[in-house]
């Protein structure tokens, strides 16, 4: 079974969705959601293909996305 999370993050002025900060507030927040559910990822399984895409064209939102195995 699998399970999907997603969080938004907002973007820095200037930034690009590929940021690395992005992907690193994008984890931690999975992170937290994931161990909410009783999930444990460590920061490498929580980076392994995580996804970062704009909300919308010309938004300062990025949505960040993982999906687990359960």
């Amino acid at each position: 079974m699998e399970k999907t999370y997603e969080v938004e993050v907002e973007l820095d002025p200037g930034a690009e969705v590929e940021d690395s900060k992005v992907f690193a507030v994008g984890a931690a927040q999975i992170q937290t959601l994931a161990a909410a559910d009783g999930h444990t990822l460590t920061d490498e399984e929580v980076l392994q293909g995580l996804r970062a895409e704009r909300v919308a064209p010309g938004s300062n939102k990025c949505r960040v996305s993982k999906t687990i195995q359960i």
